[in-house]
């Protein structure tokens, strides 16, 4: 049996929602590039030396253009989490196809801090990047607390709403409710690194504030 061609796996994996522009030149997505993310916002606060030979884990990495982003800098494990099966069937396409070192894992992020302890252990680093806006406030809380026992530094973004009409979110998704829910889960500071500005564009900013938690 042949195998399949690339354009083939690619249509059978149907839309990606990053945009991403592999090895071949072939490009998907509607947009938000983490390429472009990285170049011209994180990289700014987070050099390549915090990443460099550390262990390494992007919780909800969706295809996993995060992942091809920190791998540049030659982390000792780099490991992602996507509860999504669609997403997470593009993600081992994209690490295949970019021929990164890194490991995917298929998790829903509805634990205990002790079972995502006993799953996945501890990292130096950990990015959690548009993930609590989805998510209701006791699910953020058991996974901020596992984050903040199990790593050296973390990153996170997230979104601002001013209304309640999130499906299965029941905090207040303002900058005040974001401190709330940080504190109430250890956390002491919240440290910008970046803020999208009105003359920002989306994409390569997936978030409106990224932030680092101490």
């Amino acid at each position: 049996m042949s195998r399949m061609s690339f354009t083939d796996r690619l249509d059978e994996l149907g839309d990606f929602w990053e945009g991403i522009t592999f090895p071949n030149g072939v490009s998907v997505g509607p947009g938000r590039n983490k390429e472009i993310l990285w170049r011209d916002y994180l990289s700014h606060y987070i050099d390549a030396k915090t990443l460099t030979g550390k262990s390494v884990l992007d919780i909800g990495c969706n295809a996993g253009g995060n992942l091809v982003e920190i791998a540049k800098a030659n982390p000792s494990r780099l490991v992602g989490l996507e509860g999504n099966p669609k997403f997470y069937q593009q993600l081992l396409f994209v690490i295949e196809q970019f021929d990164i070192d890194a490991e995917a894992l298929e998790y829903r992020c509805d634990k205990e801090p002790s079972e995502y302890t006993s799953d996945l252990g501890k990292f130096d680093v950990i990015f959690l990047l548009g993930v609590v806006y989805h998510q209701s406030r006791k699910r953020n809380l058991g996974l901020l607390q596992y984050i903040r026992e199990n790593c050296d530094r973390c990153y996170f973004s997230s979104n601002f709403f001013t209304s309640d009409k999130r499906p299965g979110v029941d905090w207040n998704l303002t900058r005040e409710g974001h401190e709330d829910l940080f504190r109430e889960a250890g956390f002491n500071t919240l440290t910008t690194i970046y803020e999208k500005k009105d003359t920002d564009n989306w994409l390569g900013l997936t978030n409106q504030w990224y932030f680092e938690a101490h």
